[in-house]
């Protein structure tokens, strides 16, 4: 699995859509924005594996899938993230100000059970 696919994981996951496919339309947006916001994190001095405060499970991913996960929980608002003690400082609070330059994203299922943007 990807970087990307992690955060498009996060993302139902995080919206309690987690057992339904992604529509193309969504999988092409997170990863357009996560690669985006890698290569921002990246140019700012950010690696994910240098950075990282807190042992990983790396049956669920590296660190840069970690820093999928919580590139969609920051941006999204929900209470855990960047800034919740995984990443030596300043780096939680500098990727949660980089999170902010995108809107949180909403999804919602259709009548075929895909995942849609909203």
């Amino acid at each position: 699995m990807t970087a990307a696919q992690h955060a498009i994981h996060a993302l139902l996951w995080s919206s309690n859509f987690d057992e339904y496919e992604p529509s193309e339309e969504l999988v092409e947006r997170i990863t357009e924005e996560w690669e985006d916001f890698r290569d921002k994190a990246e140019q700012l001095g950010f690696d994910a594996y240098e950075h990282r405060a807190l042992m990983i499970n790396s049956a669920e991913g590296d660190e840069w899938d970690y820093a999928a996960h919580d590139f969609i929980l920051t941006r999204n608002g929900h209470g855990t993230g960047f800034w919740d003690g995984r990443w030596h400082e300043p780096w939680g609070e500098k990727l949660t100000a980089l999170c902010k330059e995108y809107s949180p994203i909403d999804v919602w299922v259709d009548d075929n059970n895909v995942a849609q943007l909203y």
